[in-house]
């Protein structure tokens, strides 16, 4: 997972994942890469944005686990 934070800008991150399950060893993988801007040039908008993008690798990886659930 890589991380960029250019305050007054956007804050990116770059992220492989992989979800398995244990029962027979199923694997979901994925990629996210998120940019979100940043409302000024503050610290707290930066880490705000980081927060929004960590916001979609989780709902990425949610997706995956619902996914892997569903399957036989």
């Amino acid at each position: 997972m890589t991380f960029d934070s250019v305050p007054g800008d956007a804050a990116t991150m770059n992220a492989v994942w992989a979800v398995r399950r244990t029962r027979d060893g199923k694997t979901e993988s994925g990629r996210t890469a998120a940019r979100e801007a940043t409302a000024d040039k503050s610290f707290d908008a930066l880490a705000a944005a980081h927060s929004r993008a960590l916001s979609q690798l989780s709902q990425d990886i949610a997706a995956a686990v619902r996914t892997l659930s569903r399957a036989p």
